[in-house]
């Protein structure tokens, strides 16, 4: 099953500025682990953001899980998607990336030991 499925997306920050993603076509398989590499300034950022809604494509579909990303699913949608920043002083949440990939997992309620078996699992 498609994990995260990007259709023809196209966005750009500004109205009339260049596309900084633009007819991206790509799919990532439920258990695929993905590495997005580029230079600064290459649209990762905006890739991960697109991915869990902090962006909405101005062209093409987002899809998680088979749905499609839009503004009365978001919740859902960022209950499956997470991003960990390569720079821990961008990270949003903590500066140790265990506590980062456990934020997610706590806010949803689930028990100590299931968050440290994914947090094993994952890193």
């Amino acid at each position: 099953m498609k994990a995260i499925e990007f259709a023809d997306v196209s966005f750009r920050y500004e109205e009339e500025g260049p596309f900084a993603v633009r007819h991206l076509n790509f799919s990532v398989e439920e258990g695929e682990f993905v590495a997005v590499l580029g230079h600064n300034g290459s649209g990762k950022s905006t890739l991960a953001r697109l991915a869990n809604g902090l962006l909405t494509p101005d062209e093409g579909t987002v899809s998680v899980f088979g749905t499609l990303l839009g503004e009365k699913n978001l919740y859902e949608v960022r209950r499956n998607v997470g991003v960990v920043f390569q720079n821990p002083d961008h990270q949003p949440v903590a500066t140790i990336v265990e506590d980062d990939v456990a934020f997610g997992a706590e806010n949803v309620g689930l028990p100590r030991e299931e968050i440290g078996r994914r947090i094993d699992f994952a890193l």
